[in-house]
């Protein structure tokens, strides 16, 4: 499995039918005029960079943690303090312990929400900005950055890669 941003890629597969259909061919032009979608980074006579799919998504996580967190940990309050606090008439026909039940239940939850909007946070703001894919026109290779390391980059021939 490879992991990008936040889906996860299976790897070293077979291709699925619609995979092979939507295939480009490298020596056949596809359109005339490219359009670059605000994806290209870096280009000269030499190579063309573009940024990989997760680029368009960098942002959203923070956006889910400042909506929800805030939300989630007012909830969590709200809940624990309900299952604590005795309601007098509540008491009076017994239904307190299954209310407090609910709420240590419904307590659970919403920390495990606000884990959720953590992990969300921490995978957006603390991860690369963006994955380089470099198209080098003279050695005919497409590198693509997975992560900074050993076996980050992947090399592959022009002629061999799948688009």
């Amino acid at each position: 499995m490879a992991y990008d941003y936040l889906t996860k890629i299976q790897i070293n597969r077979p291709l699925t039918e619609e995979e092979v259909a939507r295939r480009i061919e490298v020596h056949k032009p596809v359109v005339d005029d490219a359009a670059d979608a605000y994806t290209v980074f870096g280009m000269n006579d030499i190579y063309l960079e573009v940024c990989d799919a997760s680029y368009s998504q960098v942002g959203w996580g923070l956006l889910a943690f400042l909506l929800c967190f805030p939300a989630f940990a007012f909830l969590t309050v709200e809940a624990a303090q309900s299952a604590i606090v005795d309601t007098p008439a509540m008491v009076r026909n017994g239904e307190q312990g299954m209310f407090s039940a609910g709420m240590w239940v419904f307590t659970v939850i919403t920390v495990l929400c606000c884990v959720l909007t953590v992990v969300i946070l921490l995978r957006d703001c603390f991860n690369y900005r963006h994955k380089a894919v470099r198209f080098n026109r003279q050695t005919r290779m497409v590198y693509a950055f997975r992560h900074n390391g050993p076996g980050g980059v992947i090399a592959v021939p022009w002629d061999k890669a799948f688009f």
